[in-house]
């Protein structure tokens, strides 16, 4: 496994609503994450009502700071084993399948990935 790291929608949140986890987001490493994280992210800025320019800066700093990785067929596949064989919904394990496509640690505060391989579960 490599010293890459997906970061999970959850951690993502925390760091921008709560200033959380800036130990990891504020590094110089760049950080690989699931283009669904990035529709999880936007909608709850949407949700939340977050003032227009401040989530556009939001999602901007996310780019920069980030490797959007896109679902491939292969991580579709993967996903469906995975979903099936752990009971995990869809979307995480798609989430969890781009983190092993790419040998990366999976950085979640979700529950859902407790038990996995490479799956680092914060508080």
């Amino acid at each position: 496994m490599t010293a890459s790291r997906l970061i999970d929608t959850s951690i993502w949140l925390d760091y921008f609503y709560r200033s959380k986890f800036k130990e990891i987001i504020d590094t110089s490493e760049i950080l690989f994450v699931s283009i669904l994280s990035v529709f999880e992210i936007r909608r709850k800025l949407y949700k939340d009502k977050i003032d227009p320019d401040k989530a556009a800066t939001i999602m901007e700093f996310l780019q920069k700071k980030s490797l959007i990785q896109p679902i491939s067929r292969e991580i579709a596949e993967a996903a469906t084993k995975i979903s099936f064989y752990h009971g995990i919904p869809a979307t995480d394990s798609l989430i969890y399948a781009t983190a092993q496509h790419h040998q990366a640690e999976l950085i979640t505060r979700d529950n859902d990935f407790r038990g996995l391989e490479n799956a680092t579960i914060l508080r």
